[in-house]
């Protein structure tokens, strides 16, 4: 098992011996909660992996940047994983998303959403899903990801009618 460093500290024994413990509870609770994935949450979790969609949403939005006055907005990246969660789950509806979600505390998990918090409201997932379909978001995930993959190469292909 895995613990902190505490050799050279000025943390009291019994601090170590908390945080030791402390340790332990929480790599069970992990370990608890992300045994037993099915097939389609771990095809969940490598399409996060695969396209970074996070790396692009904070690029657009500014990483913890200020809005303004007023109510906070919902955290993008989360809409945005649900977004990406959808499509590969191939639910038809935002209603059956969130009904997933809230039957599903490891997808609701892996998309960034505190288990102790409401969901946003049908209303603001729909909004969120407008707006990166308005932004083309998943197109520019696409292109960046190949980008990222083929930089400038090119890729040749020789097409043959083999028609009469």
């Amino acid at each position: 098992m895995w613990t902190w460093g505490f050799a050279n500290t000025t943390l009291s024994p019994v601090t170590v011996q908390r945080f030791v413990s402390l340790q332990g509870e929480l790599i069970g609770l992990v370990e608890q909660d992300y045994t037993g994935l099915t097939p389609k949450l771990e095809q969940i979790i490598r399409a996060f992996e695969f396209t970074q969609i996070e790396l692009v949403v904070y690029r657009d939005r500014g990483y913890a940047q200020g809005r303004g006055v007023g109510q906070p907005e919902e955290d993008r990246c989360a809409l945005a994983c649900t977004f990406l969660a959808k499509a590969v789950l191939d639910l038809k509806t935002t209603r059956a998303l969130i009904d997933r979600l809230k039957a599903d505390s490891k997808l609701r998990r892996l998309c960034g959403f505190d288990l102790r918090h409401t969901l946003p409201s049908e209303s603001t997932f729909s909004r969120a899903f407008e707006e990166f379909a308005s932004s083309e978001l998943m197109q520019r995930v696409h292109a960046r990801m190949i980008k990222d993959t083929l930089g400038e190469q090119l890729i040749g292909h020789i097409s043959r009618d083999s028609t009469a």
